[in-house]
C-alpha cells in the first residue's frame, strides 16, 4: 500500500507522507527534535497510513516526564544489555545515521550498528549530515553483523523488510521476539509490497544537503521514540515474530 492510495490522508498529510523518505510511512512533521543539550519534553505524533490511527505519546502531558526526560541517558535497566543495534545492509549510511543520532540525543546511551555485507568507510552523505547536526562520525569503521551482536543488543532494528527475514534466515528466528522495522516499529504491517516501511539510502541521492536533512529530520524523532520504548514509557514495539510469515515472503536477498 503506498501513501497515496491511503484514503484517510490527504493534502498536507498526503505531501509530508510523499516528502518523508520512508515509503508508506507517515511521519508527521510538526515535532522538531533538537540536539541533546536542549531536549525538552515534545509530543511524537505518527498517523499511521495502514490503519488510519493516530497515537500520540506526549511527556509533557505525563506525570512522570521529568523523570521520563531525565531517563534518556540510563540505561535500559534489568536487561545487561547493549541497548539497540541498529542494523543496514553496508553499515555505511543509514545504520550509522541512527546509531550516532541516538547516541547524540539520548544522552550517549548504549548503543551499535552492524551491516549484514558492510562497506569499507562512512557514506559522504552520511558523514555530512550527520556534521550538520553537530556530530562528527569521521572516525566510523563498518562493522559486519554477528550472532554475538544481536545476542548483546537489547533490540534490533533493521531499515527494511528484506533485512529482516535475512536477519531470522541467517542468524536465528529466536532473534524473531526483539527484531524491529526502524521505519515503524510501532505496526503491524500488513503488506510489504511497493518497497513499503523501506528507509530509502540518502548515499545515492544527489540532492542538496540541505534537502537530505529536512527528508530525513523523521530519524532523529524516531530514535527517541525508541529510547522512550525501550525505557518502558513509550508505545509498544511490535516485533517480527507478531507477523513473521508476512516477512518470510520477502526476498531476503533484495535491497
Amino acid at each position: 500500500m503506498s501513501c497515496a492510495a491511503t484514503s484517510s490522508f490527504r493534502s498536507a498529510d498526503e505531501s509530508a507522507c510523499r516528502r518523508s523518505n520512508v515509503v508508506g510511512v507517515l511521519v508527521a512533521p510538526c515535532a522538531q527534535v533538537r540536539s541533546s543539550e536542549s531536549i525538552t519534553p515534545l509530543c511524537f505524533p505518527i498517523e499511521s497510513p495502514f490503519d488510519g490511527s493516530s497515537r500520540k505519546f506526549s511527556p509533557a502531558a505525563s506525570t512522570q516526564s521529568d523523570q521520563t526526560w531525565r531517563a534518556l541517558g540510563k540505561s535500559v535497566s534489568g536487561t545487561g544489555r547493549a541497548g539497540p543495534l541498529f542494523v543496514c545492509h553496508a553499515n555505511c549510511c543509514r545504520s550509522v545515521v541512527a546509531y550516532y543520532l541516538y547516541r547524540h540525543l539520548c544522552n550517549n546511551a548504549a548503543a551499535r550498528s552492524a551491516g549484514l555485507e558492510p562497506g569499507e568507510r562512512i557514506s559522504d552523505r552520511a558523514e555530512t549530515m550527520l556534521r550538520e547536526w553537530g556530530i562528527d562520525a569521521s572516525g566510523h569503521l563498518p562493522s559486519k553483523l554477528s550472532r554475538d551482536l544481536c545476542m548483546q543488543a537489547h533490540a534490533i532494528f533493521l531499515m527494511a523488510p528484506s533485512y529482516l527475514h535475512r536477519l531470522i534466515w541467517e542468524y536465528g528466528e529466536d532473534l524473531a521476539n526483539k527484531a524491529y522495522l526502524f521505519a515503524d516499529p510501532f505496526s503491524k504491517p500488513a503488506s510489504f509490497g511497493n518497497g513499503e516501511y523501506k528507509v530509502q539510502d540518502p548515499s545515492f541521492d544527489s540532492r542538496p544537503t540541505s534537502e537530505l536533512l529536512q527528508e530525513f529530520a523523521w530519524m532523529r524523532e524516531r530514535v527517541l521514540q525508541i529510547r522512550l520504548a525501550l525505557l518502558g514509557v513509550g508505545w509498544r514495539l511490535v516485533p517480527v515474530s507478531e507477523y513473521l510469515e508476512l516477512c518470510k515472503t520477502v526476498d531476503p536477498r533484495s535491497h
